[in-house]
Parts: C-alpha cells; sequence; structure tokens
C-alpha cells in the first residue's frame, strides 16, 4: 500500500507540474534565461558573464547553457530569433522548468530515503502492523508510523509553494534546496569532503544558500570534530576552483567573487514583494520606498533588519554549540551517543528553518521567493516531535504553505497579471498583502514558541539581549544627544555627474592615483569627517523629522584644479534652505548653520557656477545634525 501510495502522489505530482509548463510563467525571468543561457552556450562560462548582464554564481551559468544544448537536443534552434525568443516557446519552457521539476521529485525522494535509511535518528518509534489496526485515531496511526515519511514526501510534492515556484514561475530555488538536502544526507553518510563540496554547487546555483555556511560548518565542528571540519572545508574549496577553474585558469576570479556580493544593496528597497514587516512599513509599496529610511533613531530599515537577522542566526548557531560550551564550564567530558547527535542533528535542521524565516521576514531587500527552502528543510523537523506537537507543526506547516502561495500568486501577478489565477488578483490590493504580512508574522511567532523548548532559555535571551544591545549601541550617540555626523547615516540618494561619492574621503580617492589625497580638506585645512563629491551633485538624507539645526563647513576640495568653482546648497523637504555665494580653488572654507526642525529630508546639493564642472571637486566637511 506505501509503494502504490508514494507511485501514485509522484506520478499527480509530476502531471500537475507538467500542466503548467506551457503557462509563459515569469516571463522576464525565462528570457533572461533564454539569453544568458545562449551566451554560455556558444561561448563558455567565462564569456557569459563578461558580456551580458548575468548577476548569478558561476554554477547556474552553466546549468542555463546546459538548458540551451538540451534545447537543441529536442529540434530548437536557439539562433531562431522568432520562435526562441516566444514567450510561448513550449520546447524552451519545458527545458527551462526540468531543473526544478527534476529537483522536486528529488526532494520528495530524498525525504524518503532519509525516513528509510536514517529512521534511528528520529525520537519517533514506527508502530506494528497489529498496533497500528488496534489504533483508534487514524490520524495518530499515520504520523507515528512508517507511512510518515510518504505523508511528508506528499506534503512536499502536492505543495502549491514547489509548484507555483518552478513548473509555473519558472524559477530554480527547488534546485538550491535539493543540493543542499543532499548536503544532509552527506553529514548523515560522513562524507565530509563531500558535504563541503555540495554545499559549493548548493552556494553556486543559488547566490542565498550562502547564509548557511557557518551555521554548517559550527554544526559539523560540533558534532564531528575539527577534523571532519576540516575535511569539509577542503572539500569546499576543491569544489569551489573546481567550479571556477575557468576562471582561475584565465586571472578572472574577481568575476566570482564578485558574482557572491555585489548583489548585496542590488535593489535598495524595503521588499521586493516580500510580505513582512518592511512591507508593513512602507504601507504595501515595499519597492516604492528606500531601505536607507530612519526606522529605529538614526538605524535605517537596512540596518535594523540586518541587526535582527544577525541575533537570530545567533540563536540559530547556539542552539547547536550551548550544550557543549556548558559542558566545558562544568568540565564534564563529552561522550558522542545516538540522542547527543540526534540533539545536534535536530537543531542544525531547526537552525536552517530559522534562519531561512529570518532571512525572509527581517532583511530588506527581500525577494518574494525567499522563504522557499523552508518547505524542504521543515518537513525534517517533523519526525523529532511528539504526536501532539506533529500535528501543531503539520498544521502550521499547511497554513503557511497556503498564505505563501498566494504572497506568490500576488507578487506574480503583480508584474504578469495574464499568467495567474484571475480569481486570485483581488489580492493585489495593499490592504489584503498587508494582511498576508502580519500572518506570516504570526506564524513566525507560532513557530518560535512551538520550538521555544528546543532553543531553550538561554539562546532565545541571549539573542534577544544582543539584538536590543546592537540597537542601543547604534543609537547611542542619538539617545546621549550627541551631534550626529551626517556621514555616518546613509543616503537614500546619492547622483554626481562625475566619480562616485566617497565618505570621509575626498571624490580623487576613488580614483587610482596613489598620490590622491586621502583626508579631505579645503585649502590644506583637513577634517576627519565629511562628504567628498563633484558638481553636479544631488545627495538626500532622511532624517526623520528628529533634529532641530544642522551645521556644516563647505568648500573646493584640496586636490581640485585651479578651474573648480561650485555653488552649495541645502535643501529641506524639497523646500531651498540655503545656498551660497560661488566657491573657487582658493577659497578658505565657509560654515553655515541651518533650522531642520520638522524637516524629513535632508538633501546636499553642489553646481557648477555657470562655467562647467571641470575639477569641481565639492567637500562637506564635519556635517553634524544636533537634536
Amino acid at each position: 500500500m506505501r509503494l502504490l501510495f508514494i507511485t501514485i502522489v509522484f506520478i499527480l505530482g509530476l502531471f500537475i507540474r507538467l500542466f503548467f509548463v506551457p503557462n509563459p510563467g515569469f516571463e522576464a525571468d525565462i528570457a533572461f534565461w533564454k539569453g544568458w543561457g545562449l551566451a554560455a552556450a556558444d561561448n563558455g562560462g567565462l564569456w557569459a558573464i563578461l558580456n551580458t548582464n548575468n548577476n548569478y554564481p558561476t554554477l547556474f551559468v552553466y546549468t542555463l547553457g546546459a538548458m540551451v544544448h538540451l534545447y537543441r537536443l529536442l529540434g530548437g534552434e536557439p539562433h531562431n530569433v522568432h520562435s526562441y525568443w516566444m514567450n510561448t516557446n513550449l520546447r524552451f519552457l519545458f527545458v527551462s522548468k526540468l531543473p526544478s521539476i527534476l529537483a522536486d521529485v528529488g526532494i520528495a525522494g530524498i525525504i524518503l530515503y532519509v525516513g528509510k535509511r536514517f529512521n534511528h535518528l528520529f525520537s519517533y518509534t514506527f508502530v506494528n502492523q497489529k498496533q497500528r489496526q488496534k489504533q483508534k485515531n487514524p490520524i495518530t496511526a499515520l504520523l507515528e508510523s512508517q507511512w510518515l515519511f510518504p505523508f511528508l514526501a506528499a506534503l512536499y510534492l502536492l505543495n502549491p509553494v514547489s509548484i507555483m515556484d518552478g513548473s509555473w514561475w519558472g524559477q530554480v530555488d527547488s534546485l538550491g534546496v535539493a543540493y543542499f538536502l543532499l548536503v544532509v544526507i552527506a553529514i548523515l553518510h560522513k562524507r565530509m569532503m563531500l558535504t563541503g563540496a555540495l554545499f559549493i554547487f548548493a552556494m553556486m546555483t543559488k547566490l542565498q544558500n550562502m547564509i548557511y555556511g557557518p551555521l554548517l560548518f559550527v554544526f559539523i565542528w560540533h558534532t564531528f570534530g575539527v577534523r571532519a571540519m576540516t575535511k569539509t572545508i577542503v572539500g569546499a574549496i576543491i569544489a569551489f576552483f573546481g567550479l571556477n577553474i575557468e576562471f582561475f585558469l584565465s586571472k578572472n576570479m574577481h568575476l566570482v567573487i564578485g558574482s557572491l556580493i555585489n548583489n548585496y544593496d542590488y535593489f535598495p528597497y524595503m521588499s521586493l514583494h516580500a510580505y513582512n514587516p518592511w512591507w508593513i512599513i512602507s504601507e504595501g509599496n515595499g519597492m516604492g520606498v528606500s531601505d536607507k529610511f530612519l526606522v529605529i533613531g538614526i538605524l535605517n530599515a537596512k540596518t535594523v533588519g540586518t541587526i535582527i537577522f544577525a541575533s537570530c542566526y545567533l540563536v540559530a548557531v547556539l542552539a547547536i554549540i550551548l550544550p557543549t560550551l556548558l559542558r566545558m564550564k562544568q568540565r564534564t567530558p563529552k561522550n558522542q551517543t545516538d540522542a547527543d547527535e540526534r540533539q545536534s542533528f535536530f537543531c542544525f535542521i531547526l537552525g536552517l528553518c530559522l534562519v531561512n524565516l529570518a532571512f525572509f521576514l527581517f532583511l530588506t531587500q527581500s525577494h518574494e521567493r525567499y522563504a522557499f527552502p523552508f518547505f524542504g528543510f521543515s518537513l525534517l523537523l517533523a519526525p523529532f516531535l511528539s504526536h501532539q506537537r506533529k500535528i501543531v507543526f503539520l498544521v502550521l506547516y499547511c497554513v503557511f504553505s497556503f498564505v505563501y502561495f498566494l504572497n506568490l500568486h500576488t507578487a506574480f501577478a503583480h508584474n504578469y497579471p495574464e499568467n495567474v489565477f484571475q480569481w486570485l488578483r483581488f489580492l493585489a490590493s495593499s490592504s489584503y498583502t498587508n494582511l498576508l504580512s502580519f500572518i506570516n508574522i504570526a506564524i513566525f511567532a507560532i513557530f518560535i514558541l512551538l520550538f521555544a523548548n528546543d532553543f531553550t532559555k538561554h539562546t532565545l535571551g541571549i539573542g534577544v539581549i544582543v539584538c536590543i544591545g546592537l540597537l542601543l549601541f547604534g543609537n547611542h550617540s542619538y539617545l546621549l544627544r550627541q551631534p550626529i555626523h551626517l556621514s555616518s547615516i546613509t543616503p537614500y540618494q546619492s547622483w554626481q555627474a562625475y566619480g562616485a561619492r566617497q565618505t570621509n574621503m575626498p571624490v580623487s580617492s576613488s580614483g587610482s592615483n596613489p598620490k590622491s589625497w586621502t583626508f579631505l580638506s579645503t585649502q590644506y585645512a583637513f577634517f576627519r569627517k565629511g562628504i567628498g563629491t563633484h558638481a553636479n551633485s544631488a545627495i538626500s538624507y532622511d532624517i526623520g523629522k528628529k533634529f532641530s539645526i544642522f551645521r556644516t563647513d563647505y568648500g573646493i576640495d584640496t586636490n581640485a584644479g585651479t578651474q573648480a568653482s561650485a555653488i552649495f546648497e541645502i535643501w529641506g523637504d524639497d523646500k531651498l534652505l540655503f545656498q551660497s555665494d560661488v566657491m573657487r580653488r582658493f577659497d578658505m572654507p565657509k560654515h553655515v548653520v541651518i533650522t531642520v526642525k520638522g524637516i524629513k529630508t535632508l538633501t546636499l546639493i553642489t553646481r557648477e557656477a555657470k562655467d562647467g564642472n571641470t575639477d569641481d571637486h565639492t567637500n562637506w566637511l564635519n556635517p553634524k545634525l544636533y537634536r
């Protein structure tokens, strides 16, 4: 019966996915797959990254190239512009969605494999056939029997979230999850070098998997020791250079590193249709509000989100290592038992889920798809739980699946309304999306309460204390009513005609000339704090109506040429508060004091003085805000 059930589930899951393959999906993503994939297939991954706007990691680039090669094998001609680039190109829709379909099947298969091969790790005990027949409660019989893992596999394979993300939307988040679950399998088999290699595969497919790296290495160190962790690191290094050998040999590893770090501030907005607290704060306009606006004191949304996420990450790490730290404090020798290994593995999976939810909910610039790994990772928590907790968790999982599906669907509908269920399009209004955001936050709170005893009061308490401490530390100058250097606040908008804005350095420091000045100065009067820019320029700061006085010196940088001349302006909420006379290269810095009480947006502007902007290196020197 179990085999028949599994077969039906897998066939049904495949059928549903194949049904959605003809849907054009998220057409911009599919178009990127076509362009980037064709570049990689024709000229290799290095050429593709050098000559396209691809900002994904390298293994994903090679995956896209493989899609185009498969497209050719199926009779398609990618150089036929008319047929290849049609958004209804069924052949390419199939090959582009095939990796996620296979990954979904693989994730369900991994869940079954874990249940069959490693059931000794879990705290439940299978009930034999006669006992199950005597069991009055069929739910108990299901959740405490060998039907549990087939049921969990079905929950994933028939989940509307996994169906929407892959075969409907056209994304490959499930491929990254599948790679990471293979990491878990490698750990259970104690194949540490393979563990490190598979982690790199997961990271170089979906960049977001990078966030699980520290947790993974801490878990391996804690559970298996330093030697095992060393092997894991070696395996990761070998895989990293192996996957990027084309870039290494051509001395282009900076492109690989860039693909890993350049996305940090790629979309500087509150929320990219991730229905989380920032979506609520932005009043349902997450992609229209900068995440550099102040939300707590002088800390902007991005900083606050990073602090909360880091605190959650600390909780996840401590949940794994705190028992060992307490044992070391008590000088109790560690004798690894099956129970210890089971608890450590459980805390690792729990930590992955916590980190993923915190990543989705608390970081700004979070995409709507960033919570997807939770639906693969969290199913491995269920077997560890008692019957009552298991039921609560699975109900929570199903509710979150439904709500998160609506999140994905609404984000999809915002971009391509013709490719979604028309009867769900009413959810696009801000009142409904804010409601979904509140529900997502509530689900996170219930998740924390459900596993509060597993985190222990020490880990949760430390996380809360660290979070509050960092928020207070970041605001200590503000709370003590000390002057706030404007250069310590990140502008939400910055533009200039030449070069790049510099903090506490002149604009010329961004060049390659080693003789450039490294300190801000005007006519050899040096300043440690300030903003180096170049006319014409405009820099806007959110000061949140929190200050009453703004003071600053201003002038032409000492390193500027003799033709330099500029006018300095200060604006508050689109109202001109100050305009200077023309400042020239050999003028001494001047000082201005402006009342900014009730001002939300402070904008510093420099303009050329009607003679072009040659040499116009302008400095705002020691700018300070006072409460």
